[in-house]
């Protein structure tokens, strides 16, 4: 049986966390967050001195970790990291961890494992390009770099942490600029994703419009 796969791709501050999460309560459907599983690789391979190159060393390491979907989070062999991967250093490594092919080629193994088990909506920066190129289902999120910077700063904030909205502005822009031209699989829409330009809607616009398109296919 084909498993309904919900593909949302976009920069970060975008929306995607929020609206995928709600998309997938809505239909009661699980929600996985593709962007933690670089960012869980990139702190724990600093954590463990693990070397960001092509080799026996990093290879080994990510064939050990074991993801698992909890709720709306992922667990690596059986730990939640989540608060510890939302700092923007764990962003930075996990910018620096997905350009080499080694470490998209097992994520992105992983990741089709998940769709290929469950009904899903994913979330991430080549879901629809790469991942699942044949869903019906693909959307890409936008906003402005400002609106980008405020969402991320209140969302620290919210969580108790510092947030200097124009440091976060620069590495954002600094990460779009790694993610858009790195070589593989860089971020951008797939040729029939649905654009979803978040800057001025709220939440519930954005679950609309989504769920608008995900419905009618459903239906037909």
């Amino acid at each position: 049986m084909k498993r309904l796969v919900i593909a949302i791709d976009g920069p970060s501050g975008a929306g995607k966390s929020t609206a995928a999460k709600e998309v997938a309560r809505r239909l009661g459907i699980s929600y996985v967050n593709t962007g933690d599983m670089y960012r869980i690789c990139g702190i724990l391979a600093k954590r463990k001195g693990i070397p960001f190159k092509e080799c026996k060393e990093l290879e080994e390491f990510l064939k050990a970790l074991k993801f698992t979907v909890s709720g709306d989070r992922i667990l690596v062999n059986g730990e939640d990291l989540w608060e510890e991967i939302r700092s923007e250093e764990a962003g930075k490594l996990a910018s620096d961890i997905s350009k080499i092919p080694l470490v998209r080629k097992i994520l992105v193994e992983i990741q089709r494992k998940i769709g290929e088990e469950m009904d899903v909506v994913m979330e991430g920066r080549d879901i629809g390009t790469n991942v699942f190129p044949d869903t019906p289902y693909k959307f890409f999120l936008d906003a402005s770099l400002e609106v980008r910077a405020k969402r991320r700063a209140k969302e620290l904030r919210e969580m108790g942490l510092e947030a200097d909205e124009e440091e976060i502005r620069k590495k954002m822009k600094e990460r779009d600029l790694q993610d858009r031209t790195r070589k593989i699989n860089p971020l951008k829409p797939a040729e029939d994703a649905k654009i979803i330009d978040t800057t001025n809607m709220t939440v519930e616009e954005v679950v609309k419009a989504i769920m608008e398109v995900v419905s009618e296919g459903i239906k037909g």
